[in-house]
């Protein structure tokens, strides 16, 4: 059989250990929130250069439409 093993620890021994343990974990979930926001800063940063160098290239090729246009091509 299973013999149960009584944690003699302390009310104020358990009150001081779970608080120890919820400041690691609001910690480290908020390092976790941080790297998400610079990895999701960082995508979006590529999608707006990705759109501007897109723009670029559309507005290249209007003006070289609109150049044979006036030259008659």
């Amino acid at each position: 059989m299973m013999a149960h093993h009584r944690d003699e620890r302390s009310l104020g021994n358990l009150v001081s250990d779970l608080s120890r343990e919820m400041t690691t974990l609001v910690r480290q979930e908020v390092q976790l929130a941080k790297a998400e926001l610079t990895q999701s800063a960082t995508e979006a940063g590529r999608r707006v250069a990705s759109l501007v160098v897109g723009g670029a290239v559309t507005y290249a090729g209007v003006l070289f439409l609109l150049l044979a246009v006036v030259l008659g091509l």
